[in-house]
């Protein structure tokens, strides 16, 4: 697998979509970075769970009114650590989804 890159992108909208397709059958998942997946339900479900797992850990973050860095640190990355782009991607895709949700929460 690998992570997606959040950017400023509507992480809840993000998720709901692919809530929905879920149970749509689809030949492969065309990612908006990196090459199409001919293994597109492994492909959603990764990019799902990790997109809900940010908001889950980051959403309680920005509701305590914590710090993104000692937030950051705290987190257990241990299911995604060995993802393709994790090393690249994921602190800068964790400190967009912390801004957009101090902007969405409030």
């Amino acid at each position: 697998g690998r992570l997606p890159f959040v950017g400023d992108a509507n992480i809840i909208d993000w998720v709901k979509t692919l809530e929905r397709m879920q149970h749509t059958q689809v030949d492969y998942f065309v990612p908006g970075h990196g090459s199409a997946s001919n293994q597109p339900q492994q492909t959603m479900d990764l990019t799902y769970r990790y997109l809900k797992f940010l908001l889950e850990k980051l959403s309680k973050a920005v509701e305590d009114m914590e710090q993104f860095e000692e937030t950051y640190e705290a987190i257990d990355w241990s299911e995604f650590e060995n993802e393709t782009a994790f090393d690249i991607a994921n602190r800068m895709n964790a400190y967009a989804v912390y801004l957009f949700l101090e902007k969405t929460l409030d």
